[in-house]
């Protein structure tokens, strides 16, 4: 290990093999330690010290470790670790990474000692094994002396005096012995967890000082330009809100609506003790968010604005930060103990009031659920105001400075004492590094991305006595919470917390329908109809639209794959295709994978035939996946492709058995080799007799069970055409007469493909079957099949202008070259292939220019529009392929474009074309071309040699 263990890997090591393992093994803690020390590695040591500090801060600050026995547990694992790599040592903890007291106060004040008196023992016990911080060491007592003080006055838990007793034990103390302090719920605690989260760039590898502590230890030089941040001392009474006028105007009762009509005196009842719990609990909560909240952003203003001298800028920065940060923390710290204390609180209330027990928990979970956003809104509104003053407080001097430099000097300011104390480590990217010019517009984006953090402004008005107050005009922060129609947005995190509920209740309810209940026979109130209803909305709520698509995306295809029932099979794909509609990278994602990738679970009949009637995925894909899983012997695939074509062959399905000829030739070919079941041999026999009966029927599959889209699609284009290709680009090509019927074909299947990409309800699947069935019926393989055909749409679109009478009329034209895209993608499998159709193609190009340029140079000038269309339409394709990480066009291959594109301009020299020069210029010096091509060496010779060819052009003028 030692030879193979790099300093690249010091990180990943700390994470994955010391810190997991230690939170979960605390039997092999020392030979854990025994391992590091062997390997004999400082830096090895600190980086794990570091990491396990991180882990501890991390579940410290979890409100599921609360709930969670199992992550409580890992905590204290984690607190034997690390008093065994430290005090057992003879190391101290640092009181700036952890302060014992602080955490017992602050666990005190929060209700969270169930986390910090286990995590201290653990940590304390090991100082059974020091020579240094046993009893009676100073250090150790004082810390003893509040966990005495809690054990007599705090009321713990029978398990807490337990593990205080414990440690006693273990240092062989007395409780009752030890003198107890008078520190616990005398002074507001000091937040020594988010201490700990603040304090993490302090701890250092390889000697090095990191930027904490260079911020740290030279923060008197910096002649005050940030005051020192304090935890606010808020008390219920400190709130500013009117919290009774704001749940007047905003609270709802949809569960209690008819008691409280009933019974008026109780709605008052409800605002008075909604308002006692909100003063009672949110106070500590807003004061922790504003002081983490504050001290990240004071810190990180002064890192990435010493460099920025306009103070207008360092201001707006500060305050999207900390109003940012300080609302979501605050929500996030309060959100559960609100839940939870309006819950208990609601029933006892409306236990006094002679209702029956069910009644009253549905009434108080409805109660809680109307209103807790109201609630947590008026937490968020309290410590973005705090917050928002307090930053300016910390920051003042810092303003004051920028401007008093440029007032009396006229030079700018640059904080250059904290400037030449940033260090970076050697492979820092130049790009994130802070300069003296201040930040760049890509840096900047990082701090309006704090406006995006959703918010609850929306459910508190402006009557609410000024609440709105900085809420409205350039505040950013606020607006951005809320939605065009005025709804609440939702973060992605949220929003899945959400769906998570939602789904199980509806994989519940379609569970135990019955199993050929279909969609469509569902009333459109259904409780199921209903939930999906839910998950849709909420999905168009979410603040990050995309990234939450994805995540129901996930979820709803492992649900489908994992439903028994027709029903639920329908609802999941459905949502599933809803999803995709909501956003073409989640689109791009889901067929892929339902197309190619290699999981068992996909041998579903039902889920297959289903996914294929919505669209998600083709009957050409799935063939072909099918026919080579069974090519590969996998005897999953096999017994898949038998039901699947005993289902089709059954009936009532979106497909025929002639869309899976390639999984039948497979199964054909295995019955033949005699190593097939009985099952392939009679599914195959009955495939036979199928055809048989059907011979002389005419193709099957253009009746209405298409859609609308599909049916337009194939009635503008395959009807019209394909059956004229087949007849006139394979019967006559020796005579003139049938090379003109041919083009004829081509130009009118240019037309209708223009009509049918045009079409509104043509997408990108249509589009792609359509290529496919014109690759079948057109040798496009053939190269003088491929040049007659991309010749005839070049000039098809040529005519299509002058239609037009060169007002605009590009439509023929973007629709060849998204032709020739599909055609490129489609029709090879490797990257030459793919090659050969873009070279066809600008070959044509190349043709037609140099054919009109010399027979017809009167005219030529009228087609230059056109021309420049045809060329950079190709070249803006590739590239947006490119940037969109489309499989078919990698660097490779987009490189290899940009490269034919050159040789036609070679070809097309000014001063053998000269009417083509105005055109050539502005494609050779096309953003996407001539960047694109000197980017490698290997393009600089055709660089240098256009450049050379335009030269010469120019040289007689």
């Amino acid at each position: 290990v030692d030879k193979l263990l790099q300093p690249k890997h010091f990180i990943w090591f700390s994470q994955e093999i010391m810190v997991k393992r230690a939170s979960q093994e605390p039997n092999y803690h020392s030979l854990y330690l025994q391992f590091v020390e062997a390997l004999d590695r400082p830096d090895l040591l600190k980086c794990i010290l570091r990491e396990t500090l991180v882990s501890i801060s991390r579940l410290l600050n979890a409100e599921s470790t609360v709930n969670s026995s199992s992550d409580r547990n890992n905590l204290k694992n984690l607190g034997a670790w690390l008093g065994g790599m430290t005090l057992a040592r003879d190391q101290p903890i640092l009181r700036e990474n952890v302060s014992f007291k602080d955490l017992l106060c602050e666990g005190y004040n929060s209700s969270r000692l169930n986390l910090a008196i286990p995590f201290v023992c653990k940590v304390l016990e090991q100082t059974t094994r020091s020579t240094v911080f046993h009893p009676p060491s100073p250090w150790l007592m004082s810390i003893m002396g509040v966990l005495a003080e809690l054990y007599a006055t705090a009321n713990l838990k029978l398990i807490l005096t337990f593990e205080v007793e414990v440690l006693c034990k273990a240092l062989s103390l007395d409780v009752k012995d030890i003198p107890a302090t008078s520190i616990v719920g005398r002074q507001p605690a000091r937040g020594s967890v988010d201490a700990l989260a603040s304090e993490f760039g302090k701890a250092t590898i390889g000697g090095e000082a990191g930027m904490g502590t260079a911020l740290a230890s030279h923060g008197a030089a910096d002649g005050g330009l940030a005051g020192a941040v304090q935890m606010p001392a808020i008390t219920g009474a400190d709130i500013t809100v009117d919290i009774l006028s704001v749940l007047s105007q905003h609270a709802s009762f949809h569960a209690a609506e008819s008691l409280f009509s009933q019974q008026p005196m109780l709605k008052k009842m409800f605002y008075i003790l909604t308002e006692r719990i909100i003063r009672k609990i949110i106070p500590v909560h807003v004061a922790r968010s504003i002081y983490v909240a504050v001290s990240c952003t004071r810190d990180t203003i002064q890192k990435d604005f010493c460099g920025e001298p306009n103070e207008e800028h360092v201001h707006r920065a500060a305050q999207v930060m900390a109003r940012g940060l300080a609302g979501a923390l605050a929500v996030s710290l309060c959100r559960e103990q609100l839940k939870n204390k309006l819950f208990l609180t609601m029933c006892d209330f409306l236990n006094g009031q002679a209702l029956p027990e069910q009644s009253v928990n549905m009434i108080a979970v409805g109660l809680v659920a109307d209103n807790l956003d109201l609630a947590c809104a008026i937490a968020e509104k309290e410590a973005i105001e705090r917050a928002s003053l307090q930053i300016d407080t910390v920051l003042s001097e810092s303003y004051m400075s920028r401007k008093r430099t440029r007032e009396r000097t006229g030079q700018p300011f640059y904080d250059l004492a904290r400037y030449s104390r940033l260090v970076y480590p050697g492979d820092f990217p130049e790009l994130l590094k802070v300069r003296l010019n201040g930040l760049q517009a890509g840096h900047l984006r990082i701090y309006e991305d704090f406006t995006q953090i959703p918010h609850f402004f929306s459910q508190i008005g402006s009557g609410a006595q000024g609440l709105e107050a900085g809420v409205g005009g350039d505040d950013i922060v606020g607006s951005a919470s809320v939605g065009a129609d005025g709804g609440v947005k939702f973060s992605t995190a949220q929003c899945f917390e959400r769906f998570a509920g939602i789904i199980e209740d509806l994989d519940k309810t379609v569970s135990t329908a019955a199993a050929e209940v279909t969609l469509s026979q569902l009333p459109s109130q259904h409780e199921a109809c209903l939930y999906a209803r839910d998950i849709l909305v909420l999905a168009v709520r979410s603040a990050s639209p995309d990234d939450t698509a994805m995540d129901f995306a996930q979820a709803l295809v492992n649900y489908l794959y994992r439903s028994e029932t027709r029903l639920g099979i329908d609802l999941y794909v459905l949502l599933l295709a809803r999803m995709c509609e909501m956003s073409g990278r989640v689109a791009k994602e889901v067929t892929s994978w339902l197309a190619f990738a290699d999981d068992e679970r996909k041998f579903n009949v039902a889920a297959t035939l289903a996914l294929i009637g919505e669209g998600l995925v083709s009957t050409d894909d799935e063939d072909g996946q099918v026919a080579r899983l069974i090519e590969a012997n996998r005897p999953g695939a096999v017994d898949f492709a038998v039901r699947l074509l005993r289902r089709v062959l059954a009936g009532g399905t979106v497909v025929s058995a002639r869309a899976f000829g390639k999984t039948v030739q497979g199964l054909a070919k295995l019955a033949q080799s005699g190593q097939a079941s009985a099952q392939v041999t009679r599914v195959v026999e009955d495939l036979k007799a199928a055809e048989d009966m059907q011979a002389g029927d005419g193709p099957a599959g253009q009746s209405a069970e298409g859609d609308s889209a599909r049916e337009a699609v194939e009635t503008l284009a395959m009807k019209e055409s394909t059956q004229e290709v087949v007849s006139s680009a394979h019967a006559n090509r020796q005579d003139t007469a049938s090379r003109q019927q041919e083009t004829a074909s081509y130009q009118h299947i240019l037309l209708n493909w223009a009509r049918v990409y045009d079409h509104p309800a043509a997408g990108e699947a249509e589009l792609a079957t359509l290529v496919r069935q014109l690759l079948q019926q057109i040798p496009l393989h053939e190269t003088r099949v491929e040049a007659a055909f991309f010749r005839a749409c070049v000039e098809a679109a040529l005519a299509f202008y002058d239609q037009s009478g060169g007002r605009g009329g590009f439509q023929v034209a973007d629709a060849l070259v998204k032709l020739v895209v599909f055609v490129t993608r489609l029709g090879g499998r490797d990257g030459q292939a793919r090659l050969q159709t873009v070279r066809m193609f600008l070959s044509s190009v190349t043709l037609v220019i140099v054919d009109i340029h010399e027979t017809r140079p009167e005219a030529f000038s009228a087609y230059q529009r056109p021309f420049f269309r045809l060329l950079s339409g190709i070249l803006g394709e590739a590239h947006a392929a490119f940037r969109a990480e489309e499989p078919w066009c990698g660097e490779q291959t987009l490189h290899a474009i940009v490269a034919l594109l050159g040789e036609s301009l070679r070809l097309l020299d000014p001063g053998l074309v000269p009417g083509f020069s105005f055109v050539w210029l502005m494609l050779a010096s096309h953003r996407f071309f001539l960047p694109r091509l000197v980017e490698t060496h290997a393009g600089w010779p055709l660089a240098a040699e256009l450049l050379e060819r335009q030269l010469r052009f120019l040289e007689p003028f």
